[in-house]
C-alpha cells in the first residue's frame, strides 16, 4: 500500500517560525512549503493543492481571518489551522465560524502542533475513505440488475460475480461491515 505524504503550507510573516515549523514537520514526514507575504497565499494555493494550511492570525497587509476566508472561498474543504500570539476568545470563535479546523496560541510547543496536524490528517483520511466508500457503493448500485437492464451480452451469473467481487473488495478494505455486506449482497445479487 502506498503511503500518502500530506502537504502542508505554512503562512507566517516571521521567518524564524516558518523555518522551525518547516524543519520540524519535514522531519515528521510531511512535505512543506512556506509563505511570508500574505499577498502570495491565494496564488500559491491556486498553483498547488495542500492538505493542511497553517496561518498566522496577525499577518501584515492581509490578516489571517481574511486569508482564511480567501482560502475557504477557493477551497471550502481546506483544513486551515490558525496560529496566533494574540489569542482571545473572540478571535478563536471568529476563526472557527469562518471555517478554521483549529486555533493554536503562540508560543506553542512543537508537539502541540504535531498532534493537531496528526488529528487533521486523520480527518482528511477518513473523508477520503468515506468518498471512496460512497463511490464504490454508487458503482455497485448503478450496475445492479435492479437499477438498470442487463446488457444482451452479459449473463446474470457474470453480473452477480462482478457485484460480489465489488462488495467483497469493499469488505476486504473494511469499508463495509459484515452486516452491511450481507444486506447489500441480498439486495443486489440474485441467486
Amino acid at each position: 500500500m502506498v503511503q500518502y505524504i500530506y502537504k502542508i503550507l505554512i503562512i507566517d510573516d516571521d521567518a524564524g517560525v516558518r523555518d522551525v515549523l518547516k524543519k520540524f514537520l519535514e522531519e515528521k514526514g510531511y512535505e512543506t512549503e512556506t509563505v511570508g507575504d500574505s499577498r502570495e497565499v491565494i496564488d500559491r494555493i491556486k498553483a498547488r493543492s495542500f492538505d493542511i494550511i497553517l496561518v498566522d492570525l496577525m499577518m501584515p497587509v492581509i490578516g489571517g481571518i481574511d486569508i482564511l476566508r480567501g482560502i475557504k472561498q477557493f477551497d471550502s474543504e481546506a483544513v486551515v489551522i490558525i496560529m496566533t500570539g494574540y489569542a482571545s476568545l473572540e478571535t478563536a470563535i471568529q476563526a472557527i465560524r469562518e471555517g478554521a479546523y483549529d486555533y493554536i496560541t503562540k508560543p506553542f510547543r512543537l508537539e502541540e502542533i504535531y498532534i493537531t496536524i496528526k488529528n487533521a490528517c486523520e480527518k482528511i483520511f477518513l473523508k477520503r475513505q468515506h468518498k471512496a466508500f460512497i463511490d464504490e457503493l454508487r458503482k455497485v448500485y448503478e450496475s445492479s440488475p435492479n437499477t438498470k437492464k442487463m446488457s444482451d451480452d452479459k449473463s446474470a451469473d457474470e453480473t452477480n460475480n462482478n457485484e460480489l467481487a465489488r462488495l467483497t473488495s469493499l469488505l476486504d478494505r473494511r469499508l463495509l461491515t459484515k452486516n452491511e455486506f450481507d444486506v447489500l449482497r441480498k439486495l443486489h445479487i440474485k441467486d
